[in-house]
């Protein structure tokens, strides 16, 4: 019986990866990830299928594997961290609709990489997996301390009471960790939400993960003032369009993105 499962489980594992993205771009939960996302997502979750069919493949194909396993392992836990555990239990009630049952695929794979490294026949399987799984891991680091900058400069205005759209728009760089901020809400989804309305249709995992690390702490929110989000993205970043050409999710939530006027 066992082992009938373990031949048809890759075949399992490539439908819990179908359904769990096909119900992802129907009802929403992490949006449409950013490109360097997009592609380490097919490049790790890649890997991980494909591994039952690379077992008479090149050493050097079968480390490259496992080290992009260990990438979809960190994957795997930042999925975990953002559904956040008390979720995934109440998924279990409601079970009996199926689809929220899919929210623990990522602790189904993360566990089945752990098994596979961890029983790896390669020499040194185990680094070249934590290799994988840190690989981001300087990236990370640089996003957060520019993501506390920012928000020491909000926290700076705010103290002398003057945060306000026009006074950021002339303190704010126009960088890659400035752009994910100013687009926070609206651009960029930073924390799941199950109730009514759209949500931001972009997802960017070092925003993310960093927005967790501060207790879900918006950087621009930090004391007495208004800061209009929009109007302050079209003057630091007057190039980029305010809507991405994208929905969150194409049930009605998501489609009402479409009528969100930013004007208003």
């Amino acid at each position: 019986m066992f082992s009938l499962f373990r031949q048809r489980l890759p075949f399992l594992n490539i439908w819990l990866a179908a359904a769990a993205w096909t119900a992802n771009y129907f009802v929403q939960m992490f949006c449409q990830p950013v490109v360097w996302a997009g592609l380490a997502l097919v490049a790790a979750v890649g890997a991980f299928l494909a591994w039952p069919w690379l077992t008479h493949t090149p050493e050097l194909v079968r480390y490259g594997a496992v080290f992009l396993q260990g990438l979809a392992f960190t994957v795997c836990c930042y999925c975990v961290l953002f559904l956040q555990p008390a979720t995934l239990v109440w998924t279990l009630l409601m079970g009996f609709l199926l689809f929220p049952l899919l929210s623990w695929v990522p602790v189904l794979f993360g566990l089945q990489i752990l098994w596979r490294i961890g029983r790896s026949p390669l020499r040194g399987a185990w680094l070249v997996g934590l290799l994988g799984a840190t690989v981001l891991l300087p990236v990370q680091l640089w996003f957060y301390r520019e993501y506390q900058a920012i928000e020491g400069i909000a926290t700076k205005l705010a103290h002398q009471h003057q945060l306000t759209t026009h006074n950021l728009a002339q303190v704010l760089p126009q960088t890659y960790v400035a752009e994910r901020i100013v687009g926070m809400h609206f651009r960029y989804h930073t924390q799941v939400e199950f109730y009514d309305g759209w949500r931001p249709p972009l997802h960017d995992p070092l925003l993310g993960f960093s927005y967790f690390l501060r207790n879900h702490q918006d950087p621009l929110a930090v004391g007495p003032g208004e800061v209009n989000r929009v109007q302050l993205y079209r003057a630091l970043f007057p190039d980029r369009p305010i809507k991405p050409n994208c929905l969150c999710a194409y049930g009605y939530d998501g489609k009402t993105y479409r009528k969100w006027d930013p004007a208003l």
